[in-house]
């Protein structure tokens, strides 16, 4: 089962092992939820030279929705909504990178839906032999049924009988198609139509009941933040809010193009008591820490090959319950799978793992890498990163950190842009010194007011960057010589 899902439970984290063998789809009160299988993973869904097209009848109803020839595989089912992957570039002749999605009328008309109003996502963002998604079943714009006038229902294609018209689906049963399309808008390939039970809708809106868990004193607790092109400097409420609230020991930071000295003044004067920073301002990465850091690198990691550095910085953080060697990592942005972008990200992590196997120190300390990865290519990159640089040269462990109060797991969303939200942030971590005790990412849209203010947040601090914050507690395992003589600075 999925680390992330409670028994029965459907997590968006690209782990299909919680889905039921036979299912394909099924839904909740609020929920459709879809997964397939394009074969061996070759591309990213979003990045792809074919377009998957998701056909859905959101309300089990013909009278609503169309059933005409518009769409390949259709069936006959009442579409009411048009989910296009890679959606096709008419002028261009080929697919575009993103997503697009319409609801559909009895007529046929299409009206644009964003994937935000629609609660469109899907997981990985990499390229992958499986895919899992979901999509809101109340959505905006939904055509309803007139059940007492069964002359505008439509006939299925299939059945052939305009003479007589279809009475309206029961409720209970939704229904849907993926199929296949090349750039020439031919068919490659579709799964068999298949249906879903729909249970009754959820009343009212969802209400946030998540609360943040609090730091424990034998715990260190790390969060890592894009904090979106020094947006900290101009906008500094947001993310001292953010900061105050999680109470980490360390900050492992992104797109802050900053000396240390101003990282830290921007520490003291927003979060208050004294923090460290070591940074490398012209890459925008930073680390800041309660206790004292000392700087593992001297120069930026030059990539093999290339004129090119990696922007990561490596430093040793003195916590109070364990030294902690952290690197604070950003990979190449953009681009598909075997795209030059995606051979760039695997040249970083290449070279950062070679840095961080050569300039750590040797005993028992533990180990932590966090940042923006962009791995929307391939799941390469990630590996390369954290193989054997554990102390018992093992692979350092991905944090499995699911969105606090939802079952998704995303670290990034744009809501006005044509991709959806997606896992771009990762922290590994030493599992050889260490258990991890929470893992989350934090969106202050989804806890409640009660939790907002007793943590002083407020309900669109999350917005201030187009990343959210990544944190985890680690328990190190207690070692013979462990010697607490660091002071907890608060």
């Amino acid at each position: 089962m999925s680390t992330y899902a409670a028994q029965g439970q459907i997590v968006l984290d690209g782990d299909i092992s919680e889905w039921a063998y036979t299912n394909v789809a099924s839904a909740d009160d609020r929920y459709i939820y879809i997964r397939f299988s394009l074969g061996p993973a070759r591309q990213a869904l979003q990045a792809s030279d074919e377009t998957v097209l998701i056909l859905l009848d959101v309300d089990g109803s013909t009278l609503t929705g169309n059933t005409g020839e518009s769409w390949p595989g259709a069936g006959g089912i009442g579409v009411d909504l048009e989910i296009q992957i890679s959606p096709m570039d008419a002028q261009r002749g080929e697919p575009r990178r993103g997503v697009a999605l319409a609801m559909v009328d009895r007529r046929g008309r299409r009206s644009p839906v964003s994937h935000a109003d629609a609660g469109f996502i899907f997981a990985p963002t990499v390229a992958s032999e499986w895919f899992e998604m979901r999509v809101l079943r109340d959505l905006p714009g939904l055509e309803q049924s007139d059940e007492q006038d069964p002359s505008l229902a439509v006939a299925p294609i299939r059945e052939q009988r305009p003479a007589a018209p279809t009475r309206p689906k029961a409720r209970s049963t939704g229904a849907g198609v993926v199929v296949l399309v090349d750039g020439d808008g031919r068919q490659n390939g579709s799964l068999n139509p298949f249906e879903f039970g729909l249970p009754e809708l959820a009343s009212g809106p969802d209400t946030a009941s998540a609360t943040m868990p609090r730091r424990r004193s034998d715990s260190i607790r790390v969060m890592s933040h894009n904090v979106l092109r020094s947006s900290p400097e101009q906008n500094p409420g947001p993310f001292a809010r953010l900061i105050t609230a999680v109470d980490p020991d360390v900050v492992l930071i992104q797109e802050w193009d900053a000396d240390a000295e101003t990282i830290a003044s921007w520490f003291e004067q927003n979060v208050g008591a004294r923090w460290n920073v070591i940074a490398h301002e012209d890459q925008g990465v930073a680390i800041a820490a309660r206790g004292m850091i000392d700087a593992l690198l001297d120069e930026p990691i030059q990539i093999d090959g290339s004129s090119r550095s990696a922007r990561a910085i490596l430093g040793l953080v003195r916590t109070p319950l364990r030294d902690t060697i952290v690197a604070s990592v950003h990979l190449k942005c953009c681009g598909g799978a075997d795209s030059s972008e995606d051979q760039t990200r695997l040249a970083e992590a290449n070279a950062i793992n070679e840095a961080f196997a050569r300039r750590a120190p040797d005993g028992d300390k533990l180990r932590i890498i966090a940042g923006d990865i962009n791995l929307v290519g391939t799941l390469p990159p990630l590996d390369a990163l954290r193989v054997g640089i554990d102390t018992d040269r093992t692979d350092l462990r991905v944090a499995a950190a699911a969105v606090l109060g939802d079952a998704i797991v995303t670290t990034w969303r744009d809501p006005t842009g044509p991709f959806t939200p997606g896992r771009l942030d990762y922290l590994v971590y030493s599992d050889a010194q260490a258990d991890m005790l929470h893992a989350f990412v934090l969106d202050t849209e989804l806890l409640s007011a009660n939790e907002l203010a007793s943590l002083g947040l407020e309900s669109g601090d999350s917005l201030a960057s187009d990343h959210l914050p990544l944190v985890v507690d680690l328990r190190p395992r207690v070692m013979e010589d462990d010697q607490l003589d660091w002071p907890l600075q608060r």
